[in-house]
C-alpha cells in the first residue's frame, strides 16, 4: 500500500507548519509505506504563480510517478491515499479522485472577512486576489470540496470550511510535547507571545492597547519572534506611550527559554486556525488567555487561563491584570493544570488520532 503526504510547508521545522507537517508525516508512515513531498520534493521553487506553483510540480510528479489523472496500464500502482497540507492543490487532488484515490486535506483556516477587516483597519492592502476574487477562491477550493474529508484543528476552522462548502469536516487539534522539567514562575511577572507579529490579524495592537490601559511599572510584555523586532512591531510600541516595560526578544531559538520566563501567556489572534504556543506554553506550566478567534480556544478550559472575546483591548487587560493578582500559589496551581490538560493533547495522542482516521477511511474502499 502506497501513501502520499504532500505540503507546501518546509516538513519537519520545529515551528508553526513545520512542526504540525513532521507530526502528521509521521502518522500517515505509520500505515506503511508513504512518500512525503515537501518544498524540497517539490524543487523548493517550481514554476508557476502563487498560489498554485505547489499544484503545478506536485501534479506533474504524480503523473510521472504513477500516470496521475491520465489513461493509465492496468496493474500500475496509485496511492491509495494521499494527504495534503498547506497551499492548494486542486489539480492534483481532482486528479486523484479521477482516478479513484482517498483523499484528506488539513486546513487551519482562518476567517478571511475578520482577516481582511484587521488588515483594513490598520491600513494594510488585503493583497490576497485567491480569497477575494469568487473565481479564484472557487479554483482555491476547488480541492479541498473534493477531498473526502477534511480535517482542521479547531472548531474555528471548521465552521469556516463548512462555510466554503466542504462536506465532511473533521475536527483534530494539533499537539505538543511535554518538556521533562520546567522552571518556576517567573518572579516579575511577564506576560508572553510568541509567533507571528507583523500580520494585523494576529491581534497584537490589541495586547499591546491592554498592556498601556495597565501600565504596570513592575511587570514585563514579552514579545518573541522573528518579526518582533521588525518596523511595524517597533511602531506598534512606539504608538503606546505610558505602557509598561516591553521587550522585544526576536528569533528564539530554544522555545522553552521562552516560555519558562512568562508567568503567563497570551494568544490575541483575531482569527487564527490553532495557535500551537497555546499549548506549548501549557505543557510548560504556564497559565493562558487565549481569544475566542485563536481555535486552540478549544482547548482552555477555566482552570488553566480564560478565553476573551477577540478585538477587545478593555477585556483583555481585564484578563491580564485578573491573572496577575492571584496569589502566587493560585497561579502556579494554574500553571499546574494548564500542564495536565496539555498532557490530553501531546503529539502521540493526535497521531493516533490521525491514524485512526486513516485506517478508517481506507476500510470504506
Amino acid at each position: 500500500m502506497t501513501l502520499l503526504y504532500v505540503t507546501a510547508d518546509k516538513v519537519g521545522i520545529e515551528t508553526g507548519g513545520g512542526l504540525v507537517t513532521r507530526h502528521e508525516a509521521q502518522a500517515l508512515q505509520s500505515l506503511g509505506p508513504c512518500e512525503v513531498w515537501g518544498r524540497d520534493q517539490l524543487g523548493n521553487d517550481p514554476t508557476g504563480a502563487e498560489p498554485w506553483r505547489w499544484d503545478v510540480e506536485a501534479f506533474h510528479q504524480a503523473r510521472h510517478r504513477w500516470g496521475l489523472g491520465a489513461a493509465r496500464e492496468p496493474g500500475d500502482p496509485l496511492p491509495r491515499l494521499i494527504h495534503c497540507y498547506a497551499g492548494t492543490f486542486p489539480q492534483l487532488i481532482e486528479a486523484a479522485k479521477f482516478n479513484g484515490v482517498k483523499v484528506t486535506y488539513t486546513a487551519a483556516a482562518h476567517d478571511v472577512a475578520a482577516s481582511r477587516r484587521e488588515h483594513e483597519k490598520r491600513g494594510f492592502a488585503y493583497d490576497y486576489p485567491h480569497l477575494t476574487d469568487p473565481a479564484l477562491l472557487d479554483r482555491y477550493l476547488a480541492g479541498y470540496r473534493a477531498a473526502d474529508v477534511v480535517i482542521c484543528p479547531s472548531q474555528h476552522s471548521a465552521r469556516v470550511m463548512r462555510d466554503f462548502g466542504c462536506r465532511r469536516v473533521k475536527v483534530i487539534p494539533h499537539g505538543c510535547e511535554l518538556p521533562a522539567a520546567v522552571k518556576p514562575l517567573p518572579r516579575r511577572f511577564t506576560v508572553g507571545y510568541l509567533g507571528s507579529c507583523a500580520s494585523p490579524d494576529k491581534g497584537l495592537v490589541y495586547l499591546l492597547e491592554a498592556w498601556k490601559r495597565l501600565a504596570y511599572k513592575d511587570a514585563v510584555l514579552l514579545l518573541g519572534g522573528r518579526d518582533s523586532v521588525s518596523p511595524y512591531v517597533l511602531e506598534m510600541v512606539q504608538k503606546t506611550p505610558g505602557a509598561g516595560a516591553v521587550v522585544l526578544a526576536g528569533w528564539v531559538p530554544n522555545v522553552s527559554d521562552f516560555y519558562n520566563a512568562c508567568s503567563l501567556y497570551v494568544q490575541p489572534s483575531c482569527t487564527e486556525g490553532f495557535g500551537l504556543e497555546v499549548l506549548e506554553a501549557m505543557a510548560h506550566s504556564r497559565p493562558v488567555l487565549c481569544s475566542d478567534g485563536a481555535g486552540a480556544a478549544d482547548v482552555v478550559i477555566p482552570a488553566c487561563g480564560g478565553v476573551f472575546p477577540a478585538g477587545s483591548a478593555t477585556l483583555l487587560a481585564d484578563a491580564i491584570d485578573g491573572a496577575r493578582r492571584l496569589a502566587r500559589d493560585l497561579q502556579e496551581g494554574v500553571g499546574r493544570n494548564a500542564r495536565e490538560r496539555a498532557a490530553e493533547f501531546t503529539w502521540d495522542k493526535i497521531r493516533a488520532r490521525y491514524a485512526a482516521l486513516w485506517q478508517g477511511l481506507l476500510a470504506e474502499g
